[in-house]
């Protein structure tokens, strides 16, 4: 049985941030008519960055990860930022960017 818990992400998640948004989007591909993920290694990046140095102090990155195994092992993510819509209040409400979790896992 899966021991899970979610955290705020961390730098060194960015890989499995990345891998499990990849795999998730590499599964519902062909079901959604989806392009192809962008590359492993531009993903990993891009997270790195968001975790590091987000647009902005409200922007907020969470992880699932799975410690069964005896470590952290991302499992699902999530990125959150300040609503974008004009009819919302950006400093009350949140938009979800980003919910994903590995197929494995669903």
């Amino acid at each position: 049985m899966a021991d899970v818990f979610v955290r705020a992400a961390r730098v060194i998640d960015a890989g499995g941030f990345a891998a499990v948004q990849r795999r998730s989007w590499l599964a519902a591909a062909s079901d959604l008519g989806l392009p192809d993920p962008p590359d492993a290694a531009f993903m990993e990046r891009s997270w790195e960055k968001a975790v590091m140095a987000p647009p902005s102090d409200r922007h907020r990155t969470w992880v699932a990860v799975d410690t069964s195994g005896g470590g952290e092992e991302v499992v699902g993510a999530a990125a959150l930022a300040p609503a974008s819509a004009p009819d919302l209040d950006a400093d009350g409400c949140l938009e979800l960017l980003v919910l994903t979790v590995a197929p494995e896992h669903r």
